[in-house]
């Protein structure tokens, strides 16, 4: 299974070898600009071409 993201604020070209629905949950988080501590999952570093 694959997850593929485009748009504002996800760098170009970056690809994530392992995402688990887990990490879905920080990473949609820091785009929408709130502040959520997940107990699991992690934001997956450089694919945001915001700053993480």
């Amino acid at each position: 299974m694959g997850f593929i993201a485009v748009g504002a604020g996800i760098n170009r070209g970056k690809m994530i070898q392992e995402l688990g629905v887990v990490d879905i949950a920080p990473l949609l988080t820091k785009l929408l600009g709130l502040e959520f501590h997940a107990p699991v999952g992690r934001l997956m570093e450089g694919l945001l071409g915001i700053e993480e």
